[in-house]
């Protein structure tokens, strides 16, 4: 069935008349060099929401993480420390509550780095956008769900794991990681992959990942019947 007519006629989120296009993820997550065939989605006046600010936000986050591969870290250096410097609310919101913490990494010896207090409605609301337009790409319609929002590498303040995070290294426990077909045009960015669940494609789970080690989980509430950020 060909649905580009039907795509760009209707919002990702909520099927209205469309306004605007919008790349999911935001470009500002691409290197320049690795923004060849991205996504994007039709959107509405309404949810046509400027979120640069929050996708930069959240674009810090991932791409600080220790999980990630070489191009995060370049992308870091060479784009997310330039966003720092001409942002100092942005800069400010980034210091407030951080601390360094004792941390683990591949054969090196335990040593600090600092870790950064999350907002995480703000973090989920980016991650719910992006699903929305990943499950409108791939199906051409709007997922009549809400989320709850999971990944392993946001912790508590006392470095344990959050409640879904726990999830997610269980499931990955009964499933087969590296079986799991993951698409994306730039897969050392952004890839992504859906789980079915129950039957129903509108009840699954969507795994992101980010920069080859940043993961995020989106378990869609089947109690749900539209869509909420």
């Amino acid at each position: 069935m060909d649905n580009s007519k039907e795509k760009k006629q209707q919002c990702y989120i909520c099927g209205a008349p469309f306004y605007s296009v919008e790349h999911a993820p935001a470009r500002s997550f691409f290197p320049k060099d690795k923004r060849n065939n991205l996504i994007t989605v039709p959107s509405c006046k309404k949810h046509n929401e400027d979120m640069s600010i929050d996708d930069d936000y959240v674009r810090l986050i991932i791409a600080s993480s220790i999980a990630n591969n070489e191009v995060a870290e370049a992308h870091f250096i060479k784009k997310c420390i330039k966003t720092l410097q001409r942002s100092e609310a942005l800069t400010k919101t980034l210091a407030s509550g951080s601390k360094y913490v004792l941390v683990s990494k591949g054969k090196e010896p335990p040593h600090q780095e600092l870790a950064i207090k999350i907002d995480r409605n703000r973090f989920n609301k980016v991650m719910c956008k992006i699903a929305y337009a990943m499950f409108y790409n791939k199906f051409g319609e709007v997922w009549h769900r809400k989320f709850n929002i999971g990944t392993e590498y946001l912790l508590n303040e006392d470095n344990s794991n959050e409640p879904l995070g726990k999830l997610i290294q269980e499931a990955k426990k009964l499933i087969d990681f590296s079986s799991i077909k993951f698409e994306g045009s730039e897969p050392t960015v952004f890839k992504y992959a859906f789980m079915p669940c129950n039957g129903s494609k509108f009840d699954q789970i969507l795994i992101m990942v980010f920069y080859e080690g940043f993961e995020v989980w989106c378990f869609a509430d089947p109690t749900s019947n539209s869509p909420e950020l």
